[in-house]
C-alpha cells in the first residue's frame, strides 16, 4: 500500500481510535436472517454433540501417529488439530522451513485428503457435521500419506 492511500486511513482509524472498515453485508439483515437460521439447524441437528464425539475421535487418532517418525506433536481441541512434522532423525538441516509440510500436503492430495500446512504443521478443521466414517478417511489418509513421504524421503 502506497504512503499516498496509507496515510488517510490511519490517521483517521487514530482520530476515531479503531480501523474504521466494514463488510459489504455486515448488520444486513438477509445476513442476520441466515445467521439465525444456521443457528437453528446446529442446534436441531445438535451438531455442536456431534463435533465433540467426532472431535474426540480425530484428536485420538492424530494422536495415534506421534510415533511416527516424521510427527513431532499432535495437537488440537475438538474438531481443530494439527500435526506438527520433522524431519527424519538427524537430516533437519535438510529442510528449509514449510518443506515438509509442503511435501505432506501433496501426499495428502493424493490420498485424497484436502488440508493445508502452516509452515511443518498440517491442519485439520473439519466441519462439524462429519460422520465417524469420515474421520477413518480422514485418518487412514493421514497414515498411508506419512508413510508414503517417509519411503520417499528415504529413497
Amino acid at each position: 500500500m502506497t504512503e499516498e492511500v496509507y496515510a488517510p486511513i490511519a490517521d483517521e482509524s487514530g482520530r476515531i481510535g479503531v480501523l474504521g472498515h466494514g463488510y459489504t453485508g455486515g448488520a444486513h439483515p438477509v445476513g442476520a436472517a441466515v445467521a439465525l437460521e444456521n443457528l437453528k439447524i446446529i442446534e436441531e441437528r445438535d451438531l455442536v454433540a456431534n463435533a465433540a464425539a467426532r472431535g474426540a475421535e480425530l484428536q485420538a487418532g492424530l494422536r495415534s501417529f506421534v510415533d511416527h517418525p516424521l510427527v513431532g506433536e499432535a495437537r488440537g481441541v475438538g474438531l481443530i488439530a494439527a500435526l506438527e512434522i520433522v524431519a527424519p532423525e538427524g537430516r533437519a538441516e535438510e529442510f528449509a522451513p514449510g518443506k515438509l509440510g509442503a511435501g505432506l500436503n501433496a501426499h495428502f492430495l493424493k490420498n485424497g485428503l484436502i488440508s493445508r500446512n502452516m509452515m511443518d504443521a498440517m491442519a485439520f478443521c473439519p466441519p462439524m457435521i462429519i460422520e465417524a466414517p469420515q474421520i477413518k478417511q480422514i485418518l487412514s489418509a493421514v497414515e498411508k500419506s506419512l508413510d508414503g513421504f517417509a519411503a520417499e524421503l528415504a529413497g
